[in-house]
């Protein structure tokens, strides 16, 4: 398989089917990414913009508890930024006052209700494009550091001769914006810019519990992880996900390839495996071909990952063989960390190394590997046991937790 390939498709899982979107890589056909989207339950999702009311501070927590309505709670992390003018703010208040309860204000869903912990919310209200994002914090421009300096300069010299403001709105820069045109960025600028007003214009009239903004659809972020060009295929059995897909790619410089799976016999699931390939990503071993294994468990402190020499039969050194052990299974498990969706605090233990050149190698492997995840993860450091700590910013609840 020569291309990057989007499939999008219905799978049974457990005792209901889930759509399951799953974008595969373009040197060896694996998948880079592994996403399931149960049926809607009726619980806020991440993305969606409410007026919500604060029901009670928690000041152990540093957060608040906020009402949308009839049972509906979300919790609000505050982190000490309790100022009104720090929030977009449905009820009126002096200057300078702070959040107390009974304050009505605008909040977006940032992470999915998990187990017995509420959705959580965020008072900074994001709109993203495909080239641009929108933010009612931090007014002015910010480019993603992912762009090369020709391009930032290309980018930012288009804005400013169509004389275009941010106002008091936040503009984030895309990597992919080095992809678009000028007249498809400034395009995207005003749009998102007009959507952001209606939508503070909108909460200062609607009742608490009111869902002001609602994302095109849950799974729409896997686009900006695919590039658009002719390399690209998307492939579904849904006619109506690939019309609605087209429409939001139709101001692409290049098209994908769109694919309508029409197999009757064989499902578009099976027909790439897709139910072997959740088993093995809910598995707690993972093999290497070299016949060494991974062991990664999910706790409720931190994730726990075990590098193991397994069945590796070469005959090296115990430092060589170690070294490449370890090469071999940082990619793989920074691989894993992405495709099961965790998050937080991971320690990495691996195989033991004594030559200061063999962990500065991995470690740069770790940190190269951990610059692809679209989720912010960091290397932190490996300590005098051997023991890298790592960590990945919250997005998504792990796939074990979605599929209980």
């Amino acid at each position: 398989m020569s291309s990057r390939r989007l499939i999008l498709t219905n799978m049974p899982v457990r005792h209901h089917e889930m759509l399951v979107c799953v974008i595969q890589g373009k040197e060896n056909g694996k998948a880079e990414d592994f996403f399931l989207y149960p049926p809607a339950d009726g619980q806020p999702v991440p993305g969606e913009i409410y007026v919500g009311r604060i029901d009670r501070m928690h000041r152990q927590t540093d957060g608040a508890f906020v009402r949308l309505s009839g049972r509906q709670m979300v919790y609000l992390p505050v982190k000490g930024n309790t100022g009104c003018d720090y929030y977009s703010m449905k009820t009126r208040r002096e200057e300078g006052a702070r959040l107390r309860e009974g304050d009505e204000l605008l909040l977006q869903i940032d992470v999915n209700a998990q187990k017995t912990k509420l959705p959580r919310a965020d008072g900074e209200l994001n709109l993203p494009g495909r080239y641009l994002a929108f933010t009612t914090r931090d007014p002015g421009w910010h480019v993603s550091r992912k762009l090369k300096p020709e391009e930032k300069d290309r980018v930012l010299a288009a804005f400013s001769a169509q004389n275009c403001d941010p106002e008091d709105f936040g503009v984030i820069v895309r990597t992919n914006a080095a992809q678009a045109d000028d007249e498809t960025l400034i395009s995207e600028f005003y749009s998102l810019r007009e959507q952001l007003r209606q939508i503070l214009q909108s909460g200062r009239t609607s009742a608490a519990g009111t869902c002001i903004y609602r994302p095109p659809a849950l799974w729409a972020h896997l686009l900006d992880r695919i590039p658009c060009t002719t390399d690209t295929v998307i492939e579904s059995d849904h006619p109506e996900l690939l019309d609605q897909i087209r429409r939001m790619l139709a101001k692409e410089t290049e098209q994908p390839v769109y694919k309508l799976y029409q197999e009757q016999e064989l499902p578009l699931w099976q027909m790439y495996g897709l139910g072997k390939t959740l088993e093995q990503l809910t598995a707690k071993r993972v093999w290497l071909k070299s016949g060494a294994s991974v062991i990664i468990e999910p706790t409720e402190a931190f994730v726990s990952v075990d590098v193991n020499s397994g069945k590796f039969s070469r005959k090296l050194s115990r430092e060589e063989t170690a070294r490449k052990i370890n090469l071999e299974a940082a990619p793989e498990i920074l691989r894993q960390i992405r495709l099961r969706q965790l998050s937080g605090t991971i320690l990495i233990d691996f195989i033991n190394m004594k030559e200061a050149g063999h962990i500065q190698e991995l470690m740069q492997c770790l940190k190269d590997k951990a610059a692809e995840d679209p989720v912010k993860t960091t290397i932190v450091d490996m300590t005098a046991l051997g023991i890298v700590e790592a960590t990945r910013e919250k997005r998504y609840p792990p796939l074990t937790e979605q599929i209980e």
